[in-house]
């Protein structure tokens, strides 16, 4: 649903989409308590992730639209914070619920695991009436320099796509390989907990979300603090530097992190990871800045895309995979994470090495073509 949803987002209005989204997504999660068998609860959960598809799409694109290019990294940030800490945060909230769902168990006769889906989907379905009541549609601004590309039609955004596919295909795969290993390593974290250290699953949950909420947090402002430090000292392309700089920084902890020898050495890790990963942040940022401004929806539904199709399916996928490779040896998913993190530390570097690269040539022939087209002469390239 990600890219027809994000047509939708880049030519009408925003704000009914999100609601719609915000509703699907709840009414399916509460309808997962009632599923009745595998079939029905797969259906209700795709329902929840076709809800899910709208939300960071039509925000990096309203953002875009309600703060000018030079302001726009705090709120930016503070979305991200807030998809960060949930990230990790869900296992707080869903450790707390399900205790809530077993306290509730015997006055209700429903099963806690049940009770639980109905409890987290009913905010949602508040949230999506109240949204609209509060919340205004803003007009959308032209990016500076769009130029022909400010059309919202799928011809425009596949030409853009194919004339810059040096920066965008090596910067989503850059970005599913990051979620692929840490969305993987949260999926399976609280299992090696319970399975190799001895963990209740909610005790697991409330341990990772206490070191993972406020790494995460920091995280959403440190690494636009770091871009900014660097654009105010003439770096020209401070965001793709920095997001660099944090893959160079994640690489060695994704593969030393899971092969610590107690459960706290994991948590820490997990809770490094956390705040050296700057793409949550970093990379709506870096769309917002290269994409057109008709297009940012679709370019946000590719990240999203990249981040949930390939992350959250590869990671949770690969990790067992990799597991199999050591039978009978009770440390064996800890070295499934850490040879994921191998192969995923390597594509991290070299798809934002490429995407900068890229960016950096785009750069310069949008320079030149500017001053052939104020009549003046394009500054020699010969001995360079």
């Amino acid at each position: 649903m990600g890219l027809p949803a994000a047509h939708l987002i880049d030519t009408t209005r925003r704000i009914p989409i999100v609601a719609a989204g915000v509703m699907l997504w709840s009414l399916s999660t509460i309808a997962s308590a009632f599923a009745v068998d595998f079939t029905t609860l797969a259906i209700c959960r795709a329902g929840i992730a076709a809800g899910e598809a709208v939300l960071t799409p039509a925000a990096i694109s309203l953002i875009a639209d309600l703060f000018p290019r030079e302001k726009r990294a705090t709120p930016v940030s503070v979305y991200s914070a807030t998809a960060g800490i949930m990230g990790t945060g869900a296992l707080v909230v869903g450790a707390a619920t399900l205790n809530l769902a077993s306290v509730l168990a015997p006055m209700t006769g429903i099963e806690p695991w049940r009770m639980t889906m109905i409890l987290v989907g009913l905010p949602g379905v508040f949230l999506s009436v109240l949204l609209p009541l509060t919340v205004r549609e803003p007009a959308r601004v032209l990016s500076e320099g769009d130029g022909q590309r400010n059309e919202a039609d799928l011809a425009s955004f596949l030409a853009e796509l194919r004339e810059n596919w040096r920066m965008y295909l090596p910067f989503y795969l850059a970005i599913g390989a990051a979620a692929m290993y840490i969305l993987g390593f949260l999926s399976w974290a609280p299992t090696i907990l319970v399975r190799l250290y001895g963990y209740e699953a909610s005790a697991a949950g409330y341990l990772l979300g206490l070191i993972g909420i406020p790494a995460a947090l920091a995280s959403a402002f440190f690494w636009p603090w770091i871009s900014n430090r660097l654009a105010a000292k003439g770096r020209e392309h401070a965001l793709l530097a920095t997001i660099l700089i944090s893959a160079l920084i994640l690489a060695p902890v994704f593969i030393i992190a899971p092969l610590a020898g107690s459960a706290i050495a994991v948590v820490l890790g997990v809770g490094f990871i956390k705040l050296a990963n700057g793409s949550g942040t970093l990379a709506p940022l870096i769309i917002q800045h290269y994409g057109p401004s008709q297009m940012r929806g679709r370019l946000m539904a590719i990240y999203t895309l990249s981040a949930s199709v390939v992350g959250l399916t590869g990671g949770a996928s690969l990790i067992p995979f990799f597991a199999s490779f050591w039978p009978n040896d009770p440390r064996a998913l800890i070295y499934g994470v850490s040879l994921l993190g191998v192969i995923a530390a390597v594509l991290i570097i070299l798809g934002y090495w490429l995407a900068g690269r890229a960016a950096v040539a785009k750069s310069g022939t949008l320079a030149k073509s500017t001053m052939v087209t104020e009549g003046r002469p394009a500054p020699s390239t010969a001995g360079r």
